[in-house]
């Protein structure tokens, strides 16, 4: 099996990865898809969809060189024509995975989610720093005490 993949398997079983349009349709609305990705042999409708999806949820989406029967064997489907994953940096590290191989065709894809996950990177760590210094106050889970 190709490592690309390979990679979609284990972004599948990290949690990371949602197939199917109206899975892929819930995720972008919730604007937690960072990258869709549709099959080669998809159907019109179904990229059109996808390109809509990551309009409407701020994602990268991108046709990747496998068929459906392929993606859906990678993460333990039948078929699968449109995935999502809402990880960056898996996202990031897939697309990477993917230029290597096809450099021409993924470049610009490659440059766009590395820039936005090293942006993002860099917002976390302010914030810890932040947090780490006193000026932000720590995360807290459910209601104050105070109330």
């Amino acid at each position: 099996m190709d490592k690309v993949l390979q990679f979609l398997g284990m972004i599948k079983r990290a949690g990371y990865l949602e197939a199917g349009e109206e899975q892929v349709e819930s995720t972008a609305r919730a604007h937690k898809a960072r990258l869709i990705l549709t099959a080669s042999d998809a159907s019109a409708n179904s990229a059109k969809k996808a390109v809509e999806f990551a309009v409407l949820g701020n994602a990268v989406s991108m046709k990747v060189p496998y068929t459906k029967e392929q993606l859906g064997a990678a993460i333990g489907k039948q078929s699968s024509a449109v995935i999502a994953i809402t990880h960056l940096g898996m996202a990031a590290q897939l697309v990477n995975k993917i230029s290597e191989d096809f450099p021409d065709i993924y470049g610009e894809i490659q440059t766009q989610l590395n820039f936005k996950y090293q942006r993002a990177r860099a917002r976390k760590k302010a914030t810890d720093l932040e947090r780490r210094e006193g000026r932000m106050p720590k995360r807290r889970k459910g209601r104050s005490k105070d109330i």
